[in-house]
């Protein structure tokens, strides 16, 4: 959790440059397989992607799914979903997503882009 947040972290700052955490995002989303979540009640609005996430809690713990037509941004939002996933809600509302912090992705992250990732985050806030 917090730790899978720290490997990440870790992980792209090794990377020499943009075009390696491009693939590193691309080859997640590629394994990501298609999780048939793509529906109006999963749906992120404002992103310029089309991004789906569904959270679900079982047993007390919360279990993230996302899906995007853009594969840099589904490999972003299932590393998102990695570092939720197995969290308790108090435990994920403490938890601030940073692992972008620092990387432009050659303006890839838009504003709108970004805005769609960081409503992964608001979902949790409101649970």
């Amino acid at each position: 959790m917090l730790k899978t947040q720290q490997k990440l972290i870790k992980k792209l700052s090794q990377m020499e440059d943009e075009l390696d955490i491009f693939d590193y995002f691309i080859d997640k989303a590629l394994a990501g397989g298609k999780p048939d979540i793509r529906k109006s009640e999963y749906q992120i609005r404002g992103c310029a992607s089309g991004l789906w996430v569904k959270v679900e809690r079982k047993e007390d713990k919360l279990v993230l799914t996302a899906d995007s037509d853009s594969l840099l941004i589904k490999g972003i939002a299932l590393s998102i979903c990695e570092i939720y996933n197995g969290m308790t809600v108090k435990e994920a509302k403490a938890t601030k997503i940073t692992f972008l912090d620092g990387f432009d992705l050659a303006g890839e992250l838009n504003e709108s882009r970004r805005n769609g990732l960081s409503q992964i985050s608001g979902i949790i806030m409101k649970l």
